[in-house]
């Protein structure tokens, strides 16, 4: 017991071996525990925390840590702190699970009531298709019926039989009757065809709806890579902390295989052919400047399962309003217009970046015109067709595009196509693309 209270006494002989009170973290040994003595001569007290505190109190608590250089971040930090305890984490994972039922509970009933809607309206219309003929009014054979009973029972005669029969068949025989009946069949058809229609469009809104409501999981665990990326980068210099920074690295365990991807012209009449070279087994390619035609290329069809990632420079030669973009094309459509389809461009005659579906893309950081150098600037391009996964970003990720791939724009096989087009003033800038490296997995 004495030891203990020795060891938490200040050893400073004008200090009356007084207890230590206050702890500081700080670069000299001699300053980290201080008395009431200690503490009057240090006058940096924000930097001092009270060892009671430091004890027994949770660290959002405990005035004057965590150590900040910035101290206006001091009442943040520690509300983050207080917000992040197990307990917390808890209740707030617990709330957004729960949340996220009560939602999908809400757009099921939102959906159900619009189905009813639907089916309410879609049977409105079929009624009115219902205006069928009663056949017996048609070919009516009652009065032939009644008048065969009236011979039988000795009512009528031969002769009367005739006549009556006679003016039936005259009646039977006219042209419109046949036509009457045939028409009721059609009317049947239509009624089917309509019917089998709605079920078709009913097919395809529901196919719709499946694809457009599954989120991205590529999308969400690249936006939660990008968030934990700072924490990453504190753990590389933590040698305990290894297997974290290996278990959120996306491409681990993938089978990465470098991939020869093939480029050609496309036929399109509106594209400038003459103005593009391919050469270096597809990884140089040169976008000429006589005109300010587009001039378009295209790879081979690619599977739908796989992620491709290409890691490209290019040399605009200093223009900063040139246009450059990257596309999923269906394999149908590759020597036509390519216009609708999913694609990201890097820059256009604004500087800006982005793409043509604003609803399905996430921008993140800053414009690529701000920053990127020719030749220098390298420009990954990631897709996965199956996952809807689209993006593009430079190595250090000042600026990413991310879009959420539409299925409706490519049905079938798909390829991916590079389109330039030069501005309008002259004289027109070339535009070199060097494929660096291409991996598929």
């Amino acid at each position: 017991m004495n030891n203990q209270i020795e060891t938490m006494s200040c050893p400073i002989k004008e200090h009356d071996e007084q207890p230590y009170i206050f702890f500081k973290f700080s670069e000299q040994k001699n300053e980290i525990l201080q008395c009431m003595f200690c503490n009057l001569e240090d006058p940096q007290v924000n930097k001092k925390i009270a060892i009671n505190q430091l004890l027994n109190q949770p660290i959002w608590k405990i005035k004057n840590f965590p150590p900040l250089k910035d101290q206006k971040e001091d009442v943040k930090i520690k509300k983050i702190l207080e917000n992040c305890t197990k307990e917390e984490i808890k209740k707030f994972k617990e709330k957004i699970l729960s949340d996220i039922d009560l939602y999908y509970k809400k757009i099921a009933n939102d959906l159900l009531n619009g189905i009813a809607q639907s089916k309410k309206y879609s049977k409105e219309q079929f009624e009115k298709y219902f205006q069928f003929v009663e056949i017996d009014e048609i070919y009516n054979i009652e009065p032939l019926k009644n008048s065969l009973k009236q011979f039988q029972q000795n009512q009528i005669n031969l002769d009367q039989l005739f006549n009556i029969q006679l003016n039936l068949k005259k009646d039977f025989e006219q042209e419109q009757k046949p036509k009457i009946v045939n028409n009721q069949e059609k009317i049947r058809q239509e009624i089917n065809n309509q019917f089998n229609s709605l079920k078709q469009q009913l097919n395809q809104k529901v196919n719709q709806f499946n694809q457009q409501i599954t989120l991205n999981n590529n999308i969400i665990q690249q936006q939660i890579i990008n968030i934990q990326q700072p924490a990453q980068n504190n753990n590389n210099n933590n040698n305990n902390n290894h297997n974290i920074n290996q278990n959120i690295n996306p491409n681990n365990n993938k089978n990465i295989q470098q991939y020869p991807m093939n480029f050609y012209k496309s036929q399109d009449q509106c594209n400038s052919q003459n103005e593009i070279q391919i050469t270096n087994n597809s990884r140089k390619i040169e976008f000429d400047n006589k005109s300010s035609k587009a001039k378009k290329i295209y790879s081979q069809s690619l599977d739908k399962e796989k992620t491709y990632h290409l890691k490209i420079k290019i040399d605009l030669q200093g223009s900063k309003k040139s246009y450059l973009d990257f596309r999923l094309i269906s394999s149908e459509e590759k020597d036509s217009d390519w216009f609708g389809y999913n694609y990201l461009f890097i820059n256009d005659s604004q500087g800006n970046c982005g793409s043509n579906n604003y609803q399905n893309l996430t921008k993140q950081g800053i414009k690529f015109s701000e920053f990127m150098e020719d030749n220098k600037t390298v420009f990954n391009v990631v897709f996965n067709y199956q996952d809807k996964l689209f993006e593009v970003y430079d190595d250090e990720k000042k600026a990413q595009l991310i879009q959420i791939i539409d299925w409706q724009k490519t049905k079938q096989d798909f390829v991916f196509g590079i389109q330039f087009c030069q501005n309008y003033n002259q004289p027109y800038p070339k535009c070199r693309l060097e494929i660096i490296d291409i991996q598929c997995y």
